[in-house]
């Protein structure tokens, strides 16, 4: 079974995460939209403040990590994308869907026959998925919940050093891939 891994979105949960499984030497697709964000992470330089992540991309970078502004679906594989992106509050304060949304629609649309596993690692309510994603679901498609415990400016230790891992499925299959990972 050959999985190919894509993080987008690359703030310090994101690239954090990308760079957490890079350094357990697999090979990662990280794909951020934002051209400056991009480019600058690409040289080597974190526009955020993350102790010790700048070191361990500069290490990942050459070897696990390959840089992209649009995610990568192969044919034959399993493609697990962890979805890393903002959820800001409305001003309701309900959780603002719609980075989710603008990440899921095109690949949804353009790949129709591949296999995909969506990890959700941004922060939404229990029961987002169920309620607000199922549209997104086909036979190829399925979506898992992994919620991030990472502290801002503690990211790369917390993900070292965690003592909980959640993992919400809806299939054995997903949680099987999931674990693995």
């Amino acid at each position: 079974m050959k999985i190919n891994i894509n993080v987008i979105g690359l703030g310090f949960v994101g690239l954090t995460t990308a760079l957490g499984f890079a350094s357990k030497k697999k090979k990662i697709i990280c794909v951020e939209k934002n051209v400056e964000r991009f480019n600058s992470i690409k040289r080597g330089i974190i526009p955020f403040k993350e102790p010790g992540l700048e070191k361990i991309l500069k290490k990942m970078k050459q070897n696990f990590c390959v840089f992209s502004k649009k995610p990568i679906i192969l044919k034959n594989y399993i493609n697990v994308v962890f979805v890393c992106v903002g959820t800001p509050s409305k001003s309701n304060g309900a959780i603002n869907l719609d980075q989710i949304n603008k990440t899921l629609i095109p690949i949804k649309n353009k790949y129709k026959n591949e296999r995909i596993i969506f990890v959700i690692k941004s922060t939404v309510p229990p029961g987002t998925i169920k309620e607000n994603l199922k549209r997104f679901k086909n036979k190829n498609i399925s979506f898992c919940s992994n919620p991030e415990f990472l502290r801002e400016g503690f990211a790369w230790h917390d993900f070292n050093n965690t003592d909980k891992i959640v993992i919400g499925y809806e299939n054995l299959d997903d949680f099987i891939i999931l674990k693995r990972i």
